[in-house]
């Protein structure tokens, strides 16, 4: 059986992990403008948080008071694709 050539391979595995990351974003976006339960994680920044939603959708948003591992509902407002997360907006209970 005849091998198939590296950089065959190669273009075949770039085209597939293109398709793989649109899918992604579009999967992704049907979330837009719902508000999800998030999991607080880290902060990168001193006035902003980052989570992980119900299922596993990185959200970044504002807000310095909030503690880690914690669980808070947070809005997606929009997915920026090459962050490859939402930006976020905690959604306040009355």
């Amino acid at each position: 059986m005849q091998q198939i050539p590296i950089s065959l391979r190669r273009e075949r595995s770039q085209y597939l992990h293109e398709i793989a990351q649109q899918i992604h974003i579009e999967f992704c976006k049907r979330f837009e403008g719902q508000v999800r339960p998030v999991l607080i994680e880290k902060s990168k920044k001193k006035s902003y948080r980052e989570g992980l939603t119900d299922n596993y959708l990185r959200v970044e948003f504002s807000n310095s008071t909030l503690e880690e591992n914690n669980v808070i509902d947070v809005k997606l407002l929009d997915f920026n694709p090459e962050a490859m997360k939402f930006r976020g907006s905690v959604v306040e209970h009355a």
